[in-house]
């Protein structure tokens, strides 16, 4: 059964003929839309990061951080002209990115290095564990493989970002 979700905008568009059921499009667009909140936070705390990092793997920990949010935003994009591809208006602010999100902010508080690295260790693979169940609804629930597919390339990317980030701290001695 599809679910429904009050953030996904009710203005009228052209139902998609693709083969799939119009509740199966909705069902999977409630999914997109929970990955796009998240992508986009994790993307604002990582920039955030990159902003703020001090000490002496400021240089390093910079360049990374900005990888990584250069690769968020293209995620972020990816998923919202996906979720326009299946018949809904996207959404796009704050307010809606922040009742969509899983990820955690913390509002002026600017951890050291080891613990920002730490933060978005455990937030990338709290994406990973998400997109991970989102894949499996998306073929099993909404009969869609092709967002199985999109799930399984993000999945992909952000498990390559995690071991990044998992190694800068490996290579301090230090476990997560």
């Amino acid at each position: 059964m599809a679910e429904t979700d009050p953030m996904l905008s009710s203005q009228k568009t052209i139902t998609p003929d693709i083969g799939l059921e119009e509740a199966d499009l909705n069902g999977v667009n409630v999914l997109l839309s929970k990955a796009l909140g998240s992508v986009y936070t994790l993307g604002a705390k990582t920039k955030k990061y990159h902003w703020n990092i001090t000490g002496q793997e400021f240089q390093q920990l910079h360049e990374l951080f900005d990888e990584q949010y250069s690769i968020l935003q293209t995620i972020v994009d990816d998923i919202a002209e996906y979720i326009r591809s299946y018949g809904a208006m996207s959404p796009g602010t704050l307010e809606e990115f922040q009742q969509l999100s899983v990820i955690e902010e913390k509002a002026g508080y600017n951890p050291p290095a080891f613990e920002m690295v730490a933060d978005l260790v455990a937030d990338y693979e709290q994406l990973m564990r998400m997109f991970r169940e989102h894949s499996q609804l998306a073929v099993n629930e909404y009969n869609d493989v092709q967002a199985e597919d999109l799930y399984i390339g993000f999945m992909h990317t952000l498990s390559k970002q995690a071991w990044f980030l998992r190694s800068h701290l490996e290579n301090q001695g230090k476990n997560v």
